[in-house]
């Protein structure tokens, strides 16, 4: 299992921040529920957007 240290030197790594203060923002639980948010917003826009393009193409005919 990896240590605290090895996740922290990770986690700065992916972010691409060097700054302490904003590694510890994303390793916060609210850090990480927001990039679950916005994981989920993405997916949930795709899926609307792809129904709104076959509904206009059943109606229109586009």
């Amino acid at each position: 299992m990896a240590s605290i240290s090895t996740l922290y030197n990770i986690t700065a790594c992916a972010a691409g921040e060097e700054n302490q203060d904003k590694v510890n923002k994303a390793l916060s639980p609210n850090g990480l529920l927001e990039c679950i948010i916005n994981f989920f917003t993405a997916v949930y826009e795709g899926i609307i957007r792809r129904y709104i393009v076959r509904l206009m193409i059943i109606l229109y005919g586009l």
